[in-house]
């Protein structure tokens, strides 16, 4: 027999679900619900920032992050939401600093594709070509997927 889900991950569910239909007052109501649920807050303050983040407030967010990284620093999750929100205002050298941190600290296997190829585009837009470089090549090295493998194989060149 399932178990039946945590009382959480309805909410989790549901904020996902609000969060593709662009529902943010709905997302942020799950959200609120998943922060009085007992969850970690680190997992609220993601949410919170992938709502801003999605509606295009990438400093809102990013302050959010940086804050929450000052209890929980290793957090892999909020290190990756902070690096793509300082990625998308072109702060590069702090995106950089955050994906490389993300990848210290993450032991999901299924991120560093992401994490390496964001990390690359932050060191080529810095001018670091080598080291975009050998990211692209370390993230290829977590995909099979064709197009994937296409992609990065052109950014190399």
């Amino acid at each position: 027999a399932k178990s039946m889900p945590k009382f959480a991950d309805n909410y989790v569910d549901w904020y996902e679900t609000m969060l593709h239909y662009e529902q943010w007052d709905s997302a942020n109501l799950a959200c609120k619900y998943v922060r009085t649920s007992q969850e970690p807050i680190d997992l609220s303050t993601t949410c919170l920032a992938r709502i801003l983040f999605y509606q295009k407030k990438y400093s809102e967010a990013l302050t959010g992050l940086q804050i929450q990284l000052k209890l929980t620093p290793d957090n892999p999750t909020v290190l990756t939401w902070a690096g793509i929100n300082a990625q998308a205002i072109e702060e590069w050298t702090i995106a950089e600093k955050y994906f490389l941190e993300a990848i210290q600290y993450n032991k999901d296997q299924n991120a560093f594709l992401n994490l390496y190829w964001r990390l690359g585009d932050c060191q080529r837009a810095m001018g670091k070509l080598v080291a975009a470089q050998r990211s692209y090549k370390t993230a290829l090295t977590y995909t099979t997927d064709a197009t994937y493998y296409k992609e990065l194989n052109a950014l190399i060149k």
